[in-house]
């Protein structure tokens, strides 16, 4: 693993090492490679223009997701692909922050349209 390339051999050994000792480096390791992908991946033009503290929940919940599925990966298959794995699962992650957002803030346009409306009949009573 260099800076900000993620070599997919590499990942692949880790998985293999994680899954058959537990040990606490593999598993750090693997958290490196998952904050890397989640991080550059949203560096994409789909995910640019959000704030730094948006990108900080995305990234998270992303890496969350990323251990959470980490045990349905098959090591058993004959050419397994994690960075692909994972780059999905981080990816569904982003989209699904994306639309529990849109929701909270659309909630919160319609309380205050009704807020206004509310106000709007108090003073044409008047």
């Amino acid at each position: 693993m260099k800076n900000n390339y993620i070599d997919n051999k590499e990942f692949l050994e880790t998985l293999k090492v994680y899954e058959k000792t537990g040990s606490r480096k593999a598993y750090e390791k693997l958290g490196k490679f998952f904050q890397l992908i989640s991080r550059n991946f949203l560096n994409k033009p789909n995910f640019i223009n959000y704030t730094p503290d948006r990108k900080g929940e995305m990234e998270s919940d992303a890496v969350f997701f990323m251990l959470r599925y980490m045990k349905n990966f098959d090591l058993t298959k004959e050419n397994p692909n994690p960075f692909s794995y994972f780059t999905m699962i981080a990816f569904n992650s982003f989209l699904q922050n994306i639309k529990k957002y849109k929701a909270k803030q659309h909630m919160f346009v319609s309380l205050d349209f009704n807020e206004n409306v509310d106000y709007l009949n108090q003073t044409a009573e008047l």
